[in-house]
Parts: structure tokens; C-alpha cells; sequence
């Protein structure tokens, strides 16, 4: 029988030493999952840590008792903040742990801006949701997925026409990117596709002038002409046609 030299028996004893700590860890790694996993470290309390004004606790409790799964190791963070942020008014959410055993959860809701005409509000980010709140929020009409555009332009509309003291109301979008507004003072104005808030700017710097001429402020105002508009007075004063220009577009 060929003798082992020490030279020989070398590799033999490294590989039993690699041998040694790998089932060590492995023998840790499985222990340290079946503690993890007990019964002891089960998630039990939701801490709200901002009040919210839409939201109630308990439909917030309700997402997370349906979404949470594991326990306060294990659990799955963005996966109950995306639930959480499924609810109509929750903008934003942010869950973390709390030890031993509390879910930390906080909601940024969204600010209702304008109604949106078939139904939900228009946060001030420019997202439609499904939701309702009483207040005296502007209409919008307009394409599917026009919210953002909307909201923008609305803006920028009201901008022009605050030096009249007036507030817009409404605001439509056709689908041919056709824009349509109401005062609050019941005053309608089509405004067209092209160069709308420049024609807007002309015609409300115009405005007391023309209601001086006209001793009324007109009902309807139709701004879809190249070089001037047209106004539809009170049926008491008659109307006035296109002032100066004709070229309809």
C-alpha cells in the first residue's frame, strides 16, 4: 500500500476545512430563516404619521392587512406602497419598519384643482382620478389623457384674463385641440386652435373698450378670426358681428 506523503495530504485537509464552514453557514443561514419566519416577529400595528383629509385610517388599514405578507423581516415595502398608492386620492406613499413590530406609513394626498366633465377631480399635478369633494373647482372637457395639457393651459389662461376680475369656470378641449372657455360672469368665448392665448391677450386688452362702445358686456365672444371677433350681446341689445375682421379659422 503507496504511503500519503504530508505534500499529498494537504489539499485534503484544505478541502475538509471548506467543507467544515460551508455546512456551518449553510447551518446558519437555515437557522437564521426559521427565526425570522416565527410567529414572534409578526407585523401588528400601522402608524399613521400624517393626517389626511380624503382618506380614512381604516381604508388605508384595509390596503395594508391585504397586501402585507410575511412578517416585519420579510415583509414586501414597495410592494404595500404601491398598493397603498392604488387609492384614488394617495399621491405618493412611503412604508417602512418600525421595530418590533409596527408598519410606518406615509401619505401625501393629492390636491383637488378642477372636475373633470364625465366624472372624478383633476389633482394640481394634472392626474385625473376618480374621486368627489365639495368646493368651487373649474370644469374640464376634454380627450382622455388631456388632463396635464389642461391644467397648464388653464393656468395660463387665467393669467390673461385676471386684470378683468373674472375667474374661468369651464374649459373644453375638443378632439381637434379646439379651445372653449365660460367666465364666471357667464361670458362664453370660442378661442379656436391657433395662437389661442396670444388672440385671448388681444381681445381682453380690448375688452372695457368694447363694453363702453357696446354699454353690455357681450354673452358670447368668438375669437376664431384671423384679424378680429365676434360677440353675441344680450338678446335685449341685439349682437354685434365680426369687429374688424372676417377671416374665420
Amino acid at each position: 500500500m503507496k504511503a500519503i506523503t504530508p505534500y499529498q495530504a494537504l489539499p485534503l485537509y484544505k478541502l475538509a476545512t471548506v467543507l467544515y464552514w460551508t455546512a456551518a453557514a449553510l447551518l446558519a443561514y437555515g437557522a437564521a430563516v426559521w427565526v425570522l419566519h416565527r410567529p414572534l416577529f409578526a407585523l401588528k400595528k400601522v402608524q399613521l404619521v400624517y393626517p389626511l383629509a380624503h382618506t380614512t385610517s381604516a381604508q388605508v388599514r384595509g390596503v395594508v392587512d391585504g397586501s402585507v405578507t410575511g412578517n416585519f423581516f420579510t415583509v414586501n415595502l414597495p410592494a404595500v406602497q404601491g398598493a397603498l398608492e392604488m387609492l384614488p386620492w394617495i399621491q405618493d406613499a412611503r412604508v417602512s419598519r418600525l421595530w418590533p413590530d409596527t408598519l410606518r406609513v406615509a401619505l401625501t394626498e393629492r390636491t383637488p384643482f378642477a372636475r373633470w366633465q364625465s366624472g372624478g377631480l383633476v389633482s394640481d399635478g394634472g392626474t385625473v382620478f376618480d374621486a368627489d369633494v365639495a368646493g368651487d373647482f373649474p370644469l374640464f372637457d376634454g380627450p382622455a389623457g388631456s388632463g396635464q395639457e389642461m391644467l397648464d393651459s388653464y393656468r395660463a389662461f387665467q393669467g390673461i384674463v385676471s386684470p378683468l376680475g373674472v375667474r374661468i369656470t369651464k374649459l373644453d378641449l375638443s378632439a381637434r385641440q379646439a379651445w372653449r372657455m365660460k367666465w364666471s360672469d357667464g361670458t362664453q368665448l370660442a378661442l379656436g386652435r391657433q395662437d389661442v392665448p396670444a388672440r385671448l391677450a388681444r381681445f381682453v386688452a380690448l375688452y372695457p373698450a368694447l363694453v363702453g362702445r357696446l354699454d353690455a358686456k357681450p354673452v358670447y365672444v368668438d375669437l376664431r378670426y384671423a384679424d378680429g371677433f365676434a360677440v353675441r350681446l344680450p338678446a335685449k341689445t341685439g349682437a354685434a358681428g365680426p369687429i374688424p375682421g372676417r377671416n374665420k379659422q
